[in-house]
C-alpha cells in the first residue's frame, strides 16, 4: 500500500459551477481545471479539437534570420549538437528535417552517456576545424558557458535552444533560445525539442522550400511527452496537435516502431508514446550511442523494421540492466532505516541509474541518489 496522501477534491463552488456553464462541460471536468488554475479562456483552448499553435517572435528574429540566409547564400554547413534523450533525439530531428528541406548541409551530434551530458571542447574542436561556421544546440548548451566561448573565440556562430534552468552566468551565444531568458510567458513549459521547433517557426518565413513546420509536429511531440513537462499553453497545443499529426505519419521509422509495438496509430494515445514507444528511443542512449534511434526517427523504408528491432534489443537489454541494479541496491537496503538513500556500486551502469532511483522512491518514498563508480569518480 502506498504511503503518499490521499488527494483530496475540493468541493464545487461558484467558480466551478460558472466554468461549468460558460464551457458547457460537466461540473466533474469544471472541478479538475479550476483545481489546476485553469481560467475559462485557457480552458475553451484546451477544448478545442484543434487548438491554435501560435508562436511568438524572437526579439532576435530578423538577425537570426538575417544569419542563416547569409549561411544559405555561401552554402555553408551547420552543424547540430542534441543531446542523448528523447528530447534531444526529438528536437535534433526536427532540425535536421527542416534544414536539409531548405537547402543546408547539416551534421548532427549527439554524446554517449560515457562523454556526458553536453558539448565538450574535443567534438568542438573538429567541427572548428572541418569548417563549420555554425553550431545549434538542441536541449543543452545553457550550462556550457566556457565551451560555448571557445566556439565564439574561433570564429564559430552558437544558436542555443534549451529549456533546462539558468546557470549563474550564461554564455555568450550568438542567439540564445530559452524561455527564462527571453522571458516570453508563451513558452513556459516547452521542452527541448519543442524549443528547437520554435526555432523553425522563426525560420519558416524566409525559408519558403524548407518543410512546413507543421508537418514536423510527429516528431516534436515525442521530446514533448517524454520530457513530461506541463501541458499547458503551447506546450499543450503542441503535445494534441502533435498526437494527432502521429497518427496519420508517413515516417517509416515511426511505422516501424508503432507496429514493433503492436500500436495502431488511428487509436494512439499519449500513453502509447510514453509507455510503449519513447522507451525504445531513449534505451539506445541509455546502454551506448543514441545515434540508432535518431536513423530510425530520419529512416527510409529499407531501414527502418531493421532499426526498430534494434532499438528493440537495446531497450531489452535496458530492462536487464534495471532489474540487476535494482535488485543490488535492495540488497545494501535490507537493513535500511535511515530517511535518505545514498549508494554506490562500480558494477552499476550509470545510464539506468535514474530509472531504478525512482523505482527506490516509490518502495521507500525517500530521497534517493545512485552513483555509478568509474575509477576515483562516482557519477550519479
Amino acid at each position: 500500500m502506498s504511503n503518499w496522501p490521499e488527494i483530496k477534491l475540493s468541493s464545487p463552488n461558484t467558480e466551478t459551477h460558472q466554468l461549468a456553464e460558460a464551457l458547457h462541460i460537466s461540473p466533474f471536468l469544471a472541478q479538475l481545471l479550476y483545481n489546476r488554475q485553469i481560467d475559462a479562456a485557457a480552458a475553451r483552448e484546451m477544448l478545442q479539437t484543434t487548438p491554435a499553435l501560435s508562436w511568438p517572435e524572437a526579439p532576435f528574429t530578423e538577425a537570426l534570420q538575417a544569419l542563416f540566409l547569409k549561411l544559405h547564400a555561401a552554402q555553408s554547413p551547420i552543424a547540430i549538437f542534441g543531446d542523448y534523450d528523447a528530447d534531444g533525439l526529438s528536437g535534433s530531428s526536427v532540425l535536421m528535417c527542416f534544414l536539409e528541406g531548405a537547402g543546408f548541409q547539416v551534421k548532427t551530434l549527439l554524446p554517449t552517456r560515457s562523454q556526458g551530458y553536453g558539448l565538450n571542447k574535443d567534438t568542438l574542436r573538429s567541427l572548428i576545424e572541418a569548417g563549420y561556421p555554425l553550431l545549434i544546440t538542441v536541449d543543452c548548451g545553457i550550462s556550457n558557458r566556457e565551451e560555448i566561448a571557445f566556439c565564439r573565440e574561433q570564429g564559430m556562430e552558437v544558436v542555443i535552444t534549451d529549456h533546462h534552468g539558468l546557470p549563474a552566468q550564461l554564455p555568450d551565444a550568438t542567439f540564445t533560445l530559452h524561455p527564462e531568458v527571453l522571458n516570453i510567458e508563451a513558452l513556459k513549459n516547452l521542452s527541448g525539442a519543442g524549443m528547437a521547433y520554435w526555432l523553425t517557426c522563426l525560420l519558416a518565413p524566409v525559408f519558403p522550400d524548407a518543410p512546413n513546420p507543421e508537418s514536423l509536429l510527429d516528431l516534436a511531440v515525442l521530446g514533448t511527452l517524454a520530457d513530461m513537462t506541463p501541458l499547458r499553453g503551447l506546450n499543450f497545443a503542441l503535445a494534441k496537435r502533435g498526437l494527432q499529426a502521429f497518427k496519420s505519419t508517413q515516417r517509416p521509422g515511426l511505422i516501424a516502431l508503432s507496429q514493433l509495438k503492436d500500436v495502431s496509430l488511428s487509436t494512439l494515445t499519449e500513453d502509447d508514446l510514453t509507455f510503449r514507444m519513447i522507451p525504445l528511443l531513449n534505451a539506445a542512449g541509455r546502454i551506448d550511442s543514441p545515434m540508432p534511434a535518431l536513423s530510425l526517427l530520419l529512416a527510409e523504408t529499407a531501414e527502418a523494421g531493421t532499426l526498430a528491432n534494434t532499438l528493440e534489443a537495446l531497450n531489452k537489454q535496458r530492462q536487464k540492466w534495471c532489474q540487476e541494479v535494482l535488485t543490488s541496491a535492495q540488497a545494501k537496503l535490507a537493513d535500511h532505516q535511515g530517511t535518505c538513500i545514498v549508494l554506490a556500486d562500480e558494477n552499476w551502469p550509470h545510464g539506468v541509474l535514474g530509472i531504478t532511483c525512482s523505482q527506490l522512491v516509490s518502495q521507500y518514498h525517500q530521497p534517493v541518489a545512485l552513483m555509478a563508480i568509474e575509477g576515483e569518480t562516482a557519477k550519479a
